[in-house]
């Protein structure tokens, strides 16, 4: 509904099906666009039975759906787009960015239907997804991450490149995939996530934090934060003994009690140094006959930086190379002053 300064109804518009209907709650749970347009999202529930703002019919997925609608400063529906599965899911949140993009972010069920009708195989249990629609209701992107468990969606923002940060909690250890669907080790029980998209849906990074307990970040609009850098500040609770550093390192917290609050700075990382990749031939190898040691060469050495290392059917051996026995992909460490590291592929 919208209302004029003096409280005079301009438009009453409803949308739903035959069970419970619910906007997405809470600070944000509207927004505008440059225009004056109107983005709300939420959750329809059912099948059959559904009309959007406009009086159309829209056929659901079972259980709850999220959708997203857009309508214009007189009310008139620009679109309306809904997505899920066979079970429940909620939308959390939704941003317009500066070209009046609209971003919405929430749970689903691990297999649903994204806002273009495409089928997503999800990763067990309900997954955090983000998605992404233009100003006339076309999908750009839809991802979706999480483990065999309930994972849950936190609060989100962007930058002024697009660019989009989110927080949430992933439940489990193993099983659990990011938003580029590459394998992540949990800490058991929930970890906090913190992760980065570009403006076109590629995963920049995906970060965990927890220990074995129940580790969360704050929820709902503020839940986290950039500062002009673009650094990056969450906040929320940890159990027990939980590990905050996003990298290969360890820097664990010990919560005094049952539950302790943290807050955590992930600060934007200096450019890449160039790493150039060449390889060379040798008979009588480590590995037995023919191998190949591909040399990583960097041009700067000034910096530690870290390169992920994928080859196909590939083994990482040790003895006189820097790495033990491993599959790939492996994550290459450099350290300060180091300009090439060495790996042994049989």
């Amino acid at each position: 509904a919208k209302l004029d300064s003096s409280g005079t109804q301009e438009f009453f518009n409803t949308a739903g099906g035959p069970g419970y209907d619910s906007p997405l709650f809470g600070t944000g749970g509207i927004t505008l666009d440059s225009s004056g347009n109107v983005y709300v999202a939420g959750s329809i529930d059912g099948t059959t039975g559904i009309r959007d703002f406009a009086g159309n019919s829209i056929t659901g997925n079972g259980g709850n759906d999220v959708f997203i609608a857009k309508l214009d400063s007189s009310g008139t529906q620009v679109f309306f787009r809904n997505a899920g599965g066979a079970r429940y899911e909620n939308v959390s949140a939704i941003l317009v960015d500066s070209h009046d993009n609209v971003l919405t972010a929430g749970t689903i069920d691990g297999n649903a239907t994204d806002f273009a009708g495409n089928s997503i195989t999800g990763n067990g249990g309900n997954d955090v997804f983000i998605a992404k629609l233009d100003s006339s209701g076309t999908q750009i992107f839809f991802e979706n991450a999480g483990g065999i468990g309930y994972d849950s969606f936190g609060a989100m923002t962007l930058d002024s490149s697009g660019d989009v940060y989110l927080t949430g909690t992933i439940d489990g250890t193993t099983g659990i995939r990011d938003f580029a669907s590459n394998s992540i080790t949990g800490n058991g029980g929930n970890d906090v996530v913190i992760a980065k998209l570009d403006s076109s849906g590629t995963q920049e990074f995906f970060n965990t934090a927890g220990g074995p307990g129940y580790d969360s970040p704050l929820f709902g609009a503020g839940g986290i934060a950039l500062d002009n850098g673009d650094n990056v500040y969450v906040a929320g609770t940890f159990e027990g003994t939980a590990d905050f550093d996003p990298g290969m390192d360890v820097a664990n917290l010990v919560s005094a009690g049952s539950a302790d609050v943290f807050l955590l700075q992930l600060t934007q990382a200096a450019p890449a140094a160039e790493v150039e990749f060449t390889s060379a031939t040798y008979a009588d190898g480590e590995g037995g006959g023919t191998s190949t040691v591909v040399t990583l060469q960097r041009t700067d050495d000034t910096a530690v930086s870290e390169v992920l290392v994928s080859i196909t059917g590939g083994t990482a051996l040790g003895g006189n190379v820097d790495f033990d026995d491993g599959s790939f992909p492996l994550t290459v460490a450099f350290n300060a002053t180091e300009l090439t590291k060495n790996v042994l592929v049989p």
